[in-house]
């Protein structure tokens, strides 16, 4: 069979024992509850699948079916993962009971757009308690997505009104336009087993992207490789799949305890785990609580149920009807994307009470008073891909992103992506930095350049607080104290000209800009001497040591002192505390460099000889000689660095 052209997802909801089964049964002739458990009580415990032929050309219809009892609503929501429409069915002796509303909210909050309504059971009632029922249904649906959906009478033991759903059904099929992304495949599973002769099965909806036979792909959130060695579809056996089929995969290399429901399937590269998920939630209406800072709740996600803690962005809780931003710590790590929708129930007893959509799903920890990391979160829900761009950029302190992380973090195609980020080169928005080696370049956010300059300069101010006698740090020094970025990124940082105007970078140090050495007028005389010192002995070095007796002054403010000469760069230190001047450092590595003329190697014995010192200046000078990747030691001899 070919690929259908659209893949559609019906989903059922409603109360326990309404009918959704027998009503899934009358329109397809399957009947969707297969557990023993569920044969032996007459009811639906975990979920069903169906197919429904559909008479619209290349189009497919998958029906899943969920159990309406309120201890399943979990089972519930990790079958709503992907459906694009839903049948909720409410019999008409009972009318609108507690699971019909709790799975309404359900589906509202997952962001369902279309659906119909069935009312069933409707030979066991007259015609006016009928008519009461939906006039009911109709004021309890007015503020829903179903507000205007037919309600369609069914009688499923004589089969009355089961066309007329099946035809609507088609209409909703025939108008439904899937706006196809280009992402790459994702699977949340819903059920995993073993079958003997074939291995581990997982089914699941397909969310995103296509795939084949034979493909790799990875678990998620443990990120195993797995290959798929064979694909079904309600029992025919297909070599492709894409957005909106059910699938049920036969995975090679995997064992049945690496799966379990919540878990994903997705292509190399996409997806990552995380436990810090940023989000947009609104709390329901008739929510019996507020959404309390720092309380924990189950967080419902794809097919995953997690424990999570709420941190809100503002106030110590969001009241029933009302929304805000958020960040969920997740107790273990799973995976999302952006704009995924989710939904929270409360622990105990359980209930729902709020849902939203993920708009970081790799995100950070943003303290309180990070206002602007919050609106740059905030920024993230906009429908202009350049600002969601560039807040994503501030926000994660990351460079422009590749295709994959562009599609799961912010929601975008490459096309879109490149758009946008066009978009912002031109606006000045982005700020290329250049490295020096190899090339290497980084665009960064105005908004991740002023950040980091903030963090530079802060880390400055202390450093000056602190060693008011010392002209700056050393820039690679600085420049590997930020654990969560790359140095060679913070040197070009502060090699920027949009820098100068607050860091200075002089020689090898860095240092405030304005800031000036507050010397005494002993330690200004201290340097003096230091430096003629230096000049006139540059045939004979002194040692740290050496140089406290000669001057009667204590090695740390002499350390202080040479620092500073160090950074205006007059001297260098070879090590062990031997200082010489910048000249004679030079003229070091230009005899040396003139001795591999003429010698393969080196000794320290001839090193020695060749600059006219002692051994104990010799060895220290070899090994700066190493450091500075003039020479390459091997034992006792010395090779040139080629």
């Amino acid at each position: 069979m070919a690929t259908p052209h659209q893949s559609l997802i019906l989903g059922t909801a409603g109360h326990i024992d309404h009918g959704k089964t027998s009503l899934v049964k009358a329109l397809t002739g399957i009947d969707t509850d297969q557990l023993p458990a569920e044969k032996q009580r007459g009811i639906t415990i975990d979920l069903g699948f169906a197919q429904l032929q559909c008479p619209i050309q290349q189009t497919r219809i998958s029906i899943v079916d969920v159990p309406g009892h309120e201890r399943f609503i979990r089972n519930m929501l990790a079958g709503a993962t992907g459906f694009d429409m839903a049948l909720l069915v409410i019999a008409a002796d009972d009318g609108v009971m507690p699971q019909t509303l709790e799975h309404l909210e359900i589906l509202s909050l997952l962001g369902l757009k279309v659906g119909l309504i069935a009312l069933t059971k409707c030979d066991l009632v007259p015609t006016d308690w009928q008519e009461m029922v939906i006039a009911d249904i109709r004021q309890r649906i007015a503020q829903t997505f179903l507000a205007n959906a037919p309600i369609i009478k069914v009688s499923n033991s004589k089969g009355d009104g089961v066309d007329q759903i099946r035809n609507h059904i088609f209409q909703i099929a025939n108008g439904f336009h899937r706006q196809y992304r280009q992402y790459p495949f994702r699977l949340s599973v819903d059920r995993v087993f073993h079958r003997p002769g074939h291995g581990v099965i997982a089914t699941g909806s397909v969310n995103s992207g296509s795939i084949t036979t034979g493909t790799q792909v990875l678990i998620w959130p443990s990120g195993e490789p797995a290959r798929i060695r064979s694909m079904q579809s309600h029992g025919e056996i297909i070599e492709s799949a894409q957005t909106g089929m059910r699938l049920a995969i036969n995975l090679a290399g995997v064992r049945l305890d690496d799966l379990k429901r919540g878990a994903e399937l997705a292509s190399t590269s996409f997806l990552a785990p995380s436990q810090w998920l940023g989000i947009r939630l609104k709390t329901l209406d008739n929510a019996l609580h507020p959404i309390k800072n720092r309380a924990n709740y189950r967080l419902h996600t794809g097919t995953c149920e997690v424990s999570a803690t709420i941190v809100l962005a503002n106030g110590s809780e969001i009241p029933p009807g009302n929304s805000g931003l958020a960040l969920i710590r997740t107790r273990e790590p799973i995976t999302a994307i952006h704009g995924q929708p989710f939904v929270l129930r409360t622990e105990s007893p359980p209930a729902t009470i709020a849902g939203g959509r993920i708009l970081a799903p790799n995100a950070r920890l943003i303290r309180r008073k990070e206002q602007n990391a919050w609106l740059q979160l905030d920024q993230l829900d906009s429908p202009s891909c350049p600002t969601r761009l560039a807040a994503w950029m501030s926000l994660s302190r990351q460079h422009a992103p590749d295709a994959n992380t562009a599609a799961r973090e912010i929601g975008m195609t490459p096309g879109e992506s490149q758009s946008a980020l066009e978009t912002l080169r031109s606006s000045g928005q982005i700020i290329e930095l250049c490295g020096n080696q190899q090339g290497r370049r980084w665009e960064v956010s105005a908004g991740h350049f002023e950040a980091l300059l903030d963090r530079i300069t802060r880390r400055l101010s202390r450093f000056h607080q602190d060693s008011p006698r010392l002209t700056g740090i050393p820039a690679t020094n600085l420049a590997g104290r930020f654990p969560d970025q790359s140095p060679e990124l913070i040197m070009a940082l502060i090699q920027h000209p949009l820098a100068k105007k607050r860091i200075i970078l002089s020689g090898t140090m860095v240092s405030m800009a304005g800031f000036n050495p507050q010397l005494t007028q002993t330690e200004r005389k201290l340097r003096q001497i230091l430096l003629e010192g230096l000049i006139k002995g540059q045939a004979t070095p002194h040692l740290l040591d050496e140089w406290s007796k000669t001057t009667g002054t204590k090695p740390a403010l002499l350390i202080d002192i040479f620092q500073i000469l160090i950074s205006e760069g007059l001297v260098k230190e070879f090590g062990h505390g031997l200082f010489v001047t910048t000249q004679v450092a030079t003229q070091t590595i230009e005899r040396v460099q003139a001795w591999f003329s003429n010698h393969e190697s080196l000794t320290v014995a001839e090193l020695r000889d060749l600059l006219e010192v002692s051994r104990k200046y010799a060895v220290p000078i070899a090994e700066w000689l190493d450091l500075m990747k003039i020479t390459r030691r091997d034992g006792d001899l010395r090779y040139p660095v080629s």
